[in-house]
């Protein structure tokens, strides 16, 4: 989604009034359910689907006389990155991608920062041809042409074997391993993956990361790796590492070179040793209005109608990624918005993965004996009127 410096008069001036894409009262929606939730309106406008990211991000570039790119592999040639420092590169977000003679091509989060184009002409002695790209695509292209990740991406399942092999400690404390399981997760981001799993099995550990819904396997280790890299993430997650008989849960923190996310982590015992999975949770998610999830007429207000009554259930099912979690949000902020004054709404869930205003959310907690079922019975002492588990 574009992170994009670009006033809401600018958005309107272009979508509304030039462009006539947008009507000016689903402009005026949009706007006030940034201000709400506390996001950029750009951001609002591609969550809600009213407007297509790719078209909006082109004719932005359009109105500043440049030009989009798309940071992929493809796009850019890792012998051009060097040509401006990497410490300026991070702090004016920017990435020089390609050159055509002595033009350089600069991807920018800000195009039209024409002292940043100046001082990289000057520096470089290269003419700059500027081009806007997302600051997410940016933050992701610099990570994944740092020098240490290039080494992890170019060296064969081989080498990274035998460089890892010598650390002998099970406790996950060996720097090797420390180094191993940072350069694992920030892969992981480089490669947008959803979930990372580590298999053990007779012969080989298995890294394998969920990207776009699919699993791809992306490293084979030795098996003599699995227990000091489990036991890191174990120690990262708050999880027991002498415990290896049954299945754990944890959660921690990781700030990815400039990319926050929470990673849910479980583990369960196999015959080959623990495998681990990661969940990798976003720390930019927003909460979406439920008329804008795209329910057809009918179904909308079947929904609005029965999520109103004082009695009932609702179940939600669905595969990975399929919006579970964000329809049962968008269901509690409708109700806390239409009875915020007269209803109880308590939560028991794992993790927490949006804050809710007025919504009193309790977060499961294994090792604290805080269960689904304990947190549920806990919840039904507290008067509510509305509880949602998940």
């Amino acid at each position: 989604m574009p992170e994009l410096k670009v006033s809401n008069e600018e958005l309107q001036a272009l979508l509304v009034e030039e462009l006539g894409v947008i009507e000016q009262a689903d402009f005026n929606r949009a706007s006030a359910l940034a201000q709400r939730l506390r996001t950029p309106l750009i951001h609002t406008l591609v969550e809600q689907g009213r407007i297509p990211q790719a078209f909006l991000l082109d004719q932005l570039a359009r109105s500043w006389n440049v030009r989009f790119v798309d940071l992929t592999i493809g796009h850019v040639k890792g012998d051009v990155i060097g040509t401006i420092q990497e410490a300026f590169s991070r702090k004016h977000i920017l990435l020089p991608f390609d050159r055509d003679g002595d033009q350089l091509h600069v991807a920018m989060a800000d195009p039209r920062e024409r002292k940043v184009v100046s001082e990289i002409e000057h520096t470089t002695g290269l003419r700059v041809s500027p081009f806007l790209a997302t600051e997410a695509s940016i933050r992701r292209a610099q990570l994944l042409y740092k020098k240490e990740l290039r080494e992890i991406l170019d060296r064969a399942t081989t080498n990274i074997t035998t460089e890892l092999t010598s650390a002998k400690q099970h406790d996950g404390s060996e720097s090797t391993i420390v180094d191993a399981v940072q350069r694992l997760l920030l892969y992981a981001a480089v490669t947008r993956a959803s979930d990372i799993h580590i298999e053990p099995f007779e012969l080989e550990t298995v890294v394998r990361y969920r990207v776009d819904g699919v699993m791809r396997e992306v490293f084979s280790l030795t098996p003599a790796l699995q227990l000091p890299l489990v036991s890191r993430i174990k120690i990262l997650s708050g999880m027991r590492i002498d415990e290896r008989r049954t299945p754990q849960d944890g959660r921690f923190e990781a700030n990815l070179d400039g990319f926050k996310v929470d990673l849910r982590v479980a583990s369960i015992p196999t015959q080959w040793g623990e495998k681990v999975v990661l969940r990798i949770l976003s720390k930019d998610n927003v909460i979406i209005d439920l008329e804008d999830l795209g329910l057809v007429p009918p179904d909308y207000q079947i929904i609005l109608r029965n999520i109103m009554k004082p009695f009932g259930m609702v179940l939600i099912t669905g595969p990975t990624g399929s919006g579970k979690s964000t329809t049962l949000y968008a269901m509690l902020m409708r109700i806390g918005t239409e009875r915020q004054n007269i209803v109880n709404i308590s939560t028991i869930e794992e993790p927490v993965e949006y804050s809710i205003p007025r919504v009193n959310q309790t977060q499961v907690n294994h090792l604290a004996g805080v269960h689904f079922s304990t947190g549920l019975k806990a919840l039904l002492r507290q008067d509510p009127d509305v509880i949602m588990v998940g």
